[in-house]
């Protein structure tokens, strides 16, 4: 077995390749985005200037409008004068006057022909005006249509356009976490080909001469597979006994495959019940270190518990107390060689006490409690044991001992029973029972 070195040669050409094809075609495609964005600007700033110019020919439209309604009015206004002067005349002429009227009258037909032909002059004019502007109007207006197609179609292109880099944006994030499983597979196959066989400067020299990438290995192996199958063996034991070997080496694979996967399932199946259950434990832990300390603190001492985790080594996991009896010296891990049995006995008798917060049972027992201290110490760890046995919705607590001190505070919850033994106490009792 040869150790796997640079596992990234494996797949550091396809992916590389991969990786610059498709960087450069987001590349490419976010510049024709770019093009299709200032197409579609110049088209909306044509579009607009050609709007405006709608809007000034549709203003002019209306102007030369108005200019040929009032010069047919104008028009009509003046035939009615012609008619007018047509039936004055016609009196005239029947008149005596009849050469000066028909000079007067002859004068207003010239001038109200004049006017007639200007205003028809006029009209003509505003006509041909209106139907300049009318047929620029019309080009505008087609070449507005136009921008709109050509923006829709712009619109449709960019939207491709958008499509094409989305894709090629998820064929590159699949491609980059292909890349990463990968190169974690590689390095997990190199780490067990390394457990296996380290790497010697002899299968250095050797893993360098075989090819760098997986068609070239898979080519190899296919070839060196050839040759062995090609290789006549004289002996046929041994081609049995090689495929033998062959065939229990696969079982054996199989089955490490088998174990690998169950191996996995346990350790998930670990590090969610772990998770779970290591929280609840630290919270404990830290509920007892906070009534070890109050208990340490009220003997003028002090005194921590600490979780010692192991990682998955459960078994080993445990409590330490760290407790400190003087005030000079540093706290250190309570153990038989630094403390004394009276510093012993207390640390034990105050984690005793800081458990019975947190436990439920219906009595306990504690022996000889005051084993190993000096009166001091035994004064304070009574008064503890006491206080805490004497609470509300706390359990009965028989605390047996050979002696106690003189003078110790009591509450009134507490009874003493003194138990009398001996070779002379026999004949005390038969004169206790014959008074019952």
């Amino acid at each position: 077995t040869y150790g796997v070195k640079n596992s990234q040669l494996f797949t550091a050409n396809a992916n590389a390749s991969q990786r610059a094809e498709v960087v450069e075609e987001i590349k490419g495609l976010k510049d024709d985005v770019a093009t299709v964005k200032r197409s579609i600007e110049a088209a909306n700033q044509e579009w607009n200037a050609l709007q405006g110019q709608y809007l000034a020919a549709t203003k002019r439209r209306d102007f030369i409008s108005s200019m040929r309604r009032d010069a047919v009015q104008k028009k009509n206004a003046l035939q009615q004068q012609m008619q007018v002067a047509e039936k004055a005349l016609d009196l005239c002429r029947k008149s005596e006057d009849v050469e000066g009227l028909e000079a007067s009258v002859a004068a207003k037909l010239k001038e109200n022909t004049e006017k007639r032909e200007k205003a028809v002059a006029a009209v003509t004019e505003a006509t041909a005006a209106c139907l300049k502007h009318m047929r620029e109007r019309t080009a505008c207006f087609l070449r507005a249509e136009e921008c709109k197609v050509q923006s829709a179609h712009l619109q449709e292109v960019l939207d491709a356009a958008k499509g094409d880099q989305n894709d090629l944006l998820a064929t590159k994030e699949e491609c980059v976490s292909n890349c990463v499983k990968t190169k974690e597979k590689a390095r997990e196959t190199k780490q067990a080909a390394e457990s296996e066989a380290p790497m010697t400067p002899e299968l250095q020299e050797k893993f360098l001469e075989y090819p760098a990438t997986t068609e070239e290995l898979d080519e190899t192996i296919d070839a060196i597979e050839t040759e062995a199958d090609a290789i006549l063996c004289p002996n046929g034991m041994v081609l049995e006994d090689f495929k033998r070997r062959k065939q229990e080496i696969d079982a054996i694979e199989a089955d490490l495959k088998t174990g690998e996967a169950e191996l996995t399932e346990k350790q998930s199946d670990i590090a969610t019940v772990k998770d779970a259950w290591l929280p609840k434990l630290r919270e404990l832990v830290d509920n007892i270190n906070e009534q070890f300390k109050n208990n340490f603190a009220a003997i003028g001492c002090a005194g921590e518990v600490k979780l010692e985790e192991r990682g998955d080594a459960f078994d080993a996991y445990r409590l330490e107390l760290y407790v400190k009896f003087r005030a000079a010296t540093d706290m250190h891990i309570l153990d038989a060689h630094r403390q004394s049995g009276g510093e012993r006995s207390v640390s034990t008798m105050l984690y005793l006490i800081s458990l019975q917060e947190l436990t439920k049972a219906p009595f306990r027992v504690v022996d000889e409690i005051n084993q190993g201290m000096d009166p001091v110490n035994e004064r304070k760890i009574f008064k503890r044991m006491t206080n805490a046995a004497s609470r509300e919705d706390t359990p009965q607590t028989f605390l047996l001992t050979p002696k106690l001190l003189n003078n110790l505070e009591y509450t009134e919850d507490c009874t003493v029973l003194c138990i009398f033994n001996g070779p002379w106490i026999a004949e005390t009792a038969k004169q206790w029972r014959g008074i019952q």
